[in-house]
Parts: C-alpha cells; sequence; structure tokens
C-alpha cells in the first residue's frame, strides 16, 4: 500500500464479498435496504450508513468497498453512504497503522 491509497483503510482482512452469506448477500440486493457499518479499532469506533443495490453483485474474492456513490462492480457492499474515508478519524486511521492492530468490520442490516 502506499500513501496514494487514500481510501483503503483495511488489508489481510479475513473475509471478502465472496465469503458472506448467500442470504445476507441477497438482501443487500434490494435498493430500500438500510445498512448500518461499524468500524471498530479499539477504543475507536466510526458509524455509517448506506444501501443496498439491485444491481450488487458482492462476488469479489479479496475486496469489500463501500461506496459514497452509486456506482457498482464485484467489490461493492453498499452504495449512497452518509460519510467516506476522510471522515473516518484520524485516531482510528493512526490506530490501523499498528500491523498488530486488529479491526472489525460490523455490518448490520435493517
Amino acid at each position: 500500500m502506499t500513501k496514494k491509497g487514500d481510501c483503503i483503510i483495511g488489508v489481510s482482512a479475513n473475509k471478502a464479498c465472496d465469503d458472506l452469506d448467500n442470504s445476507f448477500k441477497q438482501k443487500l440486493r434490494t435498493s430500500d435496504t438500510v445498512v448500518k457499518i461499524g468500524i471498530i479499532v479499539e477504543p475507536y469506533v466510526f458509524s455509517l450508513a448506506g444501501f443496498g443495490n439491485n444491481n450488487l453483485e458482492i462476488i469479489h474474492k479479496h475486496d469489500i468497498v463501500l461506496r459514497k456513490s452509486n456506482y457498482v462492480d464485484s467489490r461493492t457492499l453498499i452504495v449512497s453512504c452518509d460519510k467516506s474515508a476522510i471522515d473516518i478519524p484520524r485516531n482510528l486511521i493512526k490506530a490501523l497503522t499498528n500491523s498488530e492492530a486488529k479491526g472489525i468490520l460490523r455490518i448490520k442490516i435493517e
């Protein structure tokens, strides 16, 4: 990763789009599905919300992308997010720069 990767906040994750449960993915493939996301790096928590989309594939084997736009590709999990990478508190990002840090991406469908 380089400093130009300014929207990448997690690497070496143990899950990607393709690993998610099929019934969960099916719920995400509905445009009016509200999705709440929590990014947790103790003691910090960052929350955002977005939506499912009828065109989601959710099949990428390495990535999960949360988008502020409505663009969809195989990496897209949700669209129309109310926040973007620039909104994530710098103390949470700094905590993630420690190679021993563990981050959790919590996904809740409402």
